[in-house]
């Protein structure tokens, strides 16, 4: 609802009797009802003329109704998300109300610009994790859109980073036993699903550290 008519971009009558209830309990007169751009991205239609409102009202049922939208609401903000392309838009608080293009009056109430960069933050880093950890760099170049006002060297995935580490070389040793089975270094394999020729799924290794030679023994049994 709203008490101005220059917001309209037509403005079609109501019957007189149409009315509604004001805050001090009183009825008011709907003079017309019709379609208003609220932003560039959505449009509301049925929008109420009443001119004895005091404000204009958002009824938040009626936006998601409307136009498929999902409102978080905060303590200093609130954030409309369109449920179809994921797009945000923040809207802070002055004076108890969540009013669109407004910074909210407390001094950690955020702006509205930082509120739309932190979203486009919180989508990327969604995109990145959907998309299994895509790097950034290709990110911006199948969604432009999603680094808007961001630079792409800003962010750093810790699990990418450890994934794609190279192993630390061990250091060469140059300690080998002096005598013949001294030392005997082993290692099993197995068990596996499927055996070999002899019905064996698994094998066993000994390696001599002295003459590293080396034997192994096939396992018909199961390992596991």
């Amino acid at each position: 609802m709203t008490y101005s008519a220059g917001a309209f971009t037509s403005d079609q009558p109501c019957p007189s009797i149409k009315k509604i209830i004001v805050a001090d309990g009183s009825l008011t007169t709907v003079v017309g009802q019709e379609t208003i751009p609220l932003n560039p991205v959505f449009t509301l239609k049925r929008v109420l003329h009443v001119p004895n409102l005091t404000a204009k009202l958002l009824s938040i049922q009626k936006l998601i109704k409307d136009i498929n939208y999902s409102v978080t609401f905060f303590l200093d903000h609130c954030i409309f998300q369109d449920l179809a392309t994921w797009r945000t838009s923040g809207q802070a608080v002055k004076d108890g109300l969540y009013m669109p293009g407004v910074q909210g009056s407390s001094s950690n109430s955020p702006s509205l610009s930082f509120i739309s960069v932190n979203s486009n933050k919180t989508d990327v880093w969604n995109h990145h994790r959907r998309l299994g950890y895509l790097s950034f760099k290709t990110l911006r170049n199948m969604f432009p859109s999603l680094f808007k006002n961001l630079d792409v060297e800003q962010f750093h995935c810790e699990i990418c980073e450890f994934a794609k580490h190279h192993r630390m070389l061990f250091p060469i040793s140059d300690s080998r036993s002096m005598s013949q089975f001294t030392i005997i270094h082993s290692d099993i394999w197995g068990s596996y699903n499927i055996s070999n020729i002899s019905g064996a799924k698994g094998f066993v290794t000994f390696i001599d550290d002295c003459t590293r030679m080396t034997w192994f023994t096939f396992l018909k049994e199961n390992l596991m």
